[in-house]
């Protein structure tokens, strides 16, 4: 017995039910993920049905935003490097989006010190983490906070973090 996990989205989900319900005509289905895992089953390689491979298909429709479970540097941190990156970690692994803001701001005065697109290169995902590379230095004795637009990340259903401003 082979057991893989696969999260899916409505799609996926279609797809597979579509396979389930209707046995005697389908081809055989073929599903992977995000991290290149790939699993191909074909249904009439086989002349008897009991010779032909089984699917226990289970899901649970995944609802939950992520959020995040710690940031680097941590709130309020003093000792910060000018151009220290920004860790955000979230409860699940996610994915980043073009088109959504992440703004650096002054806390003095909420002057913008520098807007990154989520989606672009000066953002880089690893799992769960989301790694901010700011390119403008950090000012001296300068507290900062960042603003967040919804939909910036999301986790592998497609749920958007809130986003926070």
């Amino acid at each position: 017995n082979i057991t893989q996990e696969f999260a899916f989205n409505s799609y996926g989900i279609a797809a597979v039910q579509n396979w389930l319900d209707n046995p005697t005509a389908n081809q055989g289905i073929m599903m992977g993920d995000s991290n290149s895992y790939w699993l191909c089953i074909r249904s009439k390689e086989y002349t008897t049905v009991g010779e032909r491979p089984m699917l226990t298909v289970t899901y649970a429709t995944d609802t939950d935003r992520p959020t995040i479970s710690s940031l680097t540097p941590y709130n309020n941190e003093t000792n910060v490097g000018f151009y220290d990156n920004l860790l955000l970690s979230f409860d699940e692994n996610i994915r980043a989006y073009t088109g959504y803001s992440i703004t650096i701001k002054r806390l003095y005065n909420n002057s913008i010190l520098e807007t990154i697109d989520a989606g672009s290169t000066k953002v880089t995902i690893d799992g769960n983490t989301a790694t901010i590379h700011h390119t403008t230095a950090f000012e001296n004795a300068t507290g900062y906070y960042i603003e967040i637009q919804s939909g910036a990340f999301r986790d592998i259903a497609g749920n958007s973090f809130t986003g926070f401003a």
